[in-house]
């Protein structure tokens, strides 16, 4: 529990006031504000209310007395959940909006410090607000308008710049990304945007979100484009791990393991088909994850002494990486692209038994079948 001077000082910083501002309003000296803050003195009585009023909050906020968090947050989530069975059919959910962020308002003057609060109240005003730029939609003057935008800018901000939990971190710079573009500050939102981590396709999706509030659709298709691809990528890599996670368990989940390599070869093939379209480097990504897959499927029938299926995807591996080369080739591929294509595609053998032959001497790579297909592999032109 925070002691007064450490609430006293979150609800300066929470006002934006300065101790010299919050000083001068009170007619105290600077001094005496950083004394209450360091828990050195405590202010007088007659202080309390003018205090309060100025921190926008109550006495018992301010003392931190007379209010049980968890239960008020218990209600307000009652009372959000009721407005949402009345109102959420609404047309844009504009009585929804609004009500929620009313209820939202008032919990935060007793608990202003709750950020969780000042995100779901600075999106739900955000809501209200984008459902009244609708055209004949509800009434709402500019005067009005313009002060509940500054509000939930100052929301936002408030838990942009205090709160230390990175996932309201990542949302609190979406919601302020769209709470700018609402008013066509498309530099500020794009500024936001940039830093958002650029993980999971989460900085493109919001980019593309914002040029498609600024109508620019090549761009927003750009960006999807590239968030389709990232996410696929992530995916696959995340089969695969779960490949290599289960078949570290040993032969007796060898099944297990090549029903998930399994499992990667059909997603990979799909990726291939669909990202052949974007262009050769996102074509050769997802067709390497469809060639990692089969490979480890001869690895693990290796492992199981299943030589006859690790054979057949040896066949299958060099077949894909025949057709991965054409294809490249006919899209486009330079010299230097080509060439190191052929290189990797020329490891295939190997990497169909490294994981359970360190060298060649064992019946899988010095198979006739083995032969065949590193001389289709050496022939790549």
């Amino acid at each position: 529990m925070l002691s007064f001077g450490q609430r006293l000082k979150a609800l300066r910083n929470e006002a934006a006031l300065s101790q010299a501002d919050l000083a001068e309003k009170l007619g105290v000296s600077v001094q005496s504000v950083s004394k209450w803050e360091c828990d050195a003195y405590f202010p007088d009585v007659s202080l309390l209310l003018p205090l309060s009023v100025i921190l926008g909050v109550t006495t018992d906020c301010l003392l931190g007395a007379g209010t049980n968090e968890a239960d008020d947050k218990k209600a307000l989530k009652g009372e959000i959940d009721s407005i949402s069975a009345k109102f959420g059919h609404e047309w844009r959910g504009y009585d929804l909006s609004r009500l929620s962020y009313e209820a939202c308002k008032n919990y935060l003057k007793k608990h202003p410090l709750d950020y969780e609060v000042r995100l779901s109240c600075s999106n739900f005003l955000l809501q209200f607000l984008y459902n009244s730029t609708w055209p004949a939609s509800y009434n709402i003057t500019s005067e009005e308008f313009k002060a509940l935008y500054s509000e939930g800018v100052q929301l936002i901000n408030s838990v942009i710049n205090h709160d230390k939990n990175p996932g309201r971190q990542i949302k609190a710079r979406e919601i302020l990304m769209i709470y700018l573009s609402m008013v066509k500050k498309w530099d500020e939102a794009e500024a936001v945007a940039m830093e958002l981590p650029d993980i999971c396709g989460l900085r493109k999706e919001v980019l593309g979100r914002l040029a498609g509030e600024k109508r620019d659709l090549e761009k927003a298709l750009e960006y999807r484009k590239s968030q389709c691809a990232e996410l696929a990528g992530d995916f696959l890599h995340s089969l695969y791990m779960v490949g290599r996670r289960t078949s570290i368990f040993g032969n007796e989940r060898k099944q297990e393991a090549l029903d998930a390599w399994n499992d990667m070869k059909n997603v990979a093939k799909v990726c291939a088909e669909i990202f052949s379209k974007y262009g050769i480097e996102e074509y050769l990504c997802k067709t390497q994850y469809l060639i990692d897959a089969v490979c480890m499927i001869s690895n693990d029938n290796l492992a199981i002494d299943n030589l006859e299926a690790s054979l057949c995807a040896m066949e299958e591996a060099t077949d894909i990486a025949i057709k991965t080369y054409g294809d490249i080739k006919r899209m486009g591929a330079d010299a230097d692209y080509l060439k190191r294509a052929k290189e990797v595609y020329g490891s295939i053998p190997e990497e169909c038994r490294n994981r359970v032959y360190a060298n060649e001497d064992n019946s899988f790579s010095m198979h006739e079948r083995t032969a065949v297909c590193q001389a289709k592999l050496d022939a790549l032109d």
